[in-house]
């Protein structure tokens, strides 16, 4: 299983989890590097703290989008779980260089159970690569890997050959997914895999099909606002649910984009999910 994620993120610091059914309570002790309990909702029905029935404390993860690697120090004692590590957020996010990368694992590294990925992107605007920009990408997930980061965030996408917009590029985005394996395989341990937005340029007819097609790749995580970038995140809970829903447990569907601080509890209760991703996700 790939570091990070709610199946296999690393603890480190001893927290009680408190389980109640009815009248009885249950608790356990779990290993965690930040306890935060919010009420979750389940199989689509959200369940009140007034509630005898079934309330469960969940152990969340919070990603921070990082620039550079000037806030990591920061975001990590705010309580961030997670780096994604890009550069250029203004353009959406690119590969940070070499250098950026050495100090950002650096960093993680000092944090015991943090954890690091690095967005593998060589330029702005869409996600159609020509061979040098494979080349390159593939390098770029390499050099990362090699230098310790424990995950790569990418995604590969293709002008359909009929109409308008794009389609899951399986052969270019399955070609990079390899190279990570193979780098994971080689330092003997795996590379964690997250395929970035462009997930939301597909056609939500499509995007069923496509959670499909890179479980069968490998990919554990896949991020994605719901929507258009441009909706607040509220706007887009029923097709996240339903998005999660058809993931299951093949891999992670980590909302991202207008989350926040301050209404984090919110959409992790909405949705019922254990992982949350923002460039404001923790406070610095």
């Amino acid at each position: 299983m790939p570091s990070g994620g709610r199946r296999a993120f690393s603890c480190v610091a001893a927290a009680r989890e408190w389980a109640f059914f009815g009248n009885q309570r249950e608790s356990k002790y779990v290993q965690c590097r930040n306890l935060r309990l919010f009420p979750i909702a389940t199989q689509g029905r959200a369940l009140s703290w007034g509630q005898t029935f079934l309330l469960l404390g969940d152990l969340m993860l919070f990603e921070y989008c990082a620039e550079n690697f000037t806030n990591i120090e920061a975001a990590l004692r705010a309580g961030a779980d997670r780096i994604e590590l890009c550069d250029n957020l203004a353009q959406g996010g690119t590969t940070p260089s070499a250098g950026v990368i050495e100090q950002a694992v650096r960093i993680v590294r000092e944090h015991e159970g943090a954890e690091l990925r690095v967005i593998i992107r060589p330029r702005r605007g869409n996600f159609d690569y020509s061979k040098a920009e494979m080349r390159a990408m593939e390098t770029d997930i390499r050099y990362a890997g090699a230098n310790g980061v424990d995950g790569v965030v990418l995604g590969c996408l293709k002008r359909r050959s009929k109409g308008k917009g794009f389609e899951l590029d399986l052969d270019a985005t399955g070609r990079l997914v390899k190279v990570a394996q193979g780098v994971g395989e080689m330092r003997g341990r795996e590379l964690g895999i997250t395929f970035h937005m462009a997930f939301d340029a597909l056609d939500e007819t499509e995007q069923l099909a496509a959670i499909d097609a890179l479980a069968e790749l490998g990919v554990d995580h896949i991020l994605t606002h719901g929507g258009p970038a441009n909706t607040p995140i509220e706007d887009n809970y029923e097709h996240l649910r339903a998005l999660i829903a058809h993931a299951g447990d093949r891999l992670t569907i980590l909302p991202g984009g207008g989350i926040t601080a301050k209404n984090a509890e919110q959409v992790a209760s909405a949705l019922g999910v254990d992982e949350l991703h923002g460039t404001k996700i923790v406070v610095l």
